[in-house]
């Protein structure tokens, strides 16, 4: 069964690598992160500008990023559906549901590579231009470089389970439609109407896009000299983004191993 997997995700991923829009979407958001200094300026002044890489990361990853990661996934199976090639995939020796699941993990794999593209820049930027010696106050030394870089790393591992939440709720609505165009709408039309309701409708508790800034709010105290306790949120964001994340893979499935397309 795994090796029936992996080898359909070494299929589907070798796809998305020749679809032109897998790297003008990277090189996208590249370009915001590049520009971002003229927003938010980096100078090298001895003064440590974690502050920048507080601002640019969730905003390239959060808004922009997040957005094309759901536009990628929304379109991994409806392509599919709306081109017919569904039809010949599935006469492979291959359960559907393994299918669905090789589409997931090049769902997931994008978006890590979004992710690292946008921390490797934001500290590139801070690198070349700006100053990494750490966080101080007064010219006393609140948080030392090493500390940073661990706050940050706890982030973004931490930030990885409300987007993967967020890329098999995409694969889930590419299972519902047949058109790549109208799964990118509905996906992205859900994703802004649960975040313009859910604060009116009191469940922000319950929608995992809630958390997506959580994970970088330890590092944002730090660069401002502020030593936080892991929030308690993290059980919320764990328990809201897995159950997400199994509620959509299972719709995902179950659309798919359901559907007739001999038609």
């Amino acid at each position: 069964m795994m090796g029936r997997i992996w080898t359909a995700y070494l299929v589907e991923w070798s796809k998305s690598l020749r679809l032109k829009r897998s790297y003008l979407w990277l090189l996208l958001v590249a370009l915001a992160i590049g520009c971002s200094p003229f927003l938010r300026p980096v100078v090298g002044d001895s003064v440590g500008d974690y502050g920048f890489i507080a601002y640019v990361t969730p905003l390239a990853m959060n808004v922009l990023g997040f957005f094309l990661v759901l536009a990628f996934t929304a379109g991994l199976i409806s392509t599919e559906m709306a081109s017919g090639t569904i039809r010949m995939v599935l006469t492979r020796p291959i359960h559907r549901w393994e299918w669905v699941v090789a589409k997931l993990m090049a769902g997931l794999t994008y978006a890590l590579i979004m992710m690292t593209l946008v921390s490797i820049l934001s500290w590139a930027i801070v690198w070349v231009l700006g100053d990494l010696s750490g966080v101080t106050y007064g010219g006393e030394l609140l948080s030392s470089h090493g500390e940073m870089v661990s706050a940050y790393t706890f982030g973004f591992f931490l930030s990885f389970f409300p987007i993967a939440a967020g890329v098999a709720f995409a694969l889930a609505i590419s299972t519902l439609t047949r058109s790549p165009i109208s799964s990118v709408m509905a996906t992205v039309g859900l994703w802004l109407a649960l975040d313009f309701l859910k604060t009116p409708l009191g469940i922000d508790a319950y929608i995992f896009t809630t958390y997506l800034e959580m994970p970088w709010q330890h590092f944002a105290d730090r660069c401002d000299g502020i030593a936080t306790q892991e929030s308690k949120d993290i059980l919320h964001l764990l328990l809201c983004s897995g159950t997400t994340f199994i509620l959509a893979l299972f719709v995902a499935i179950t659309s798919i191993t359901r559907r007739d397309f001999s038609r």
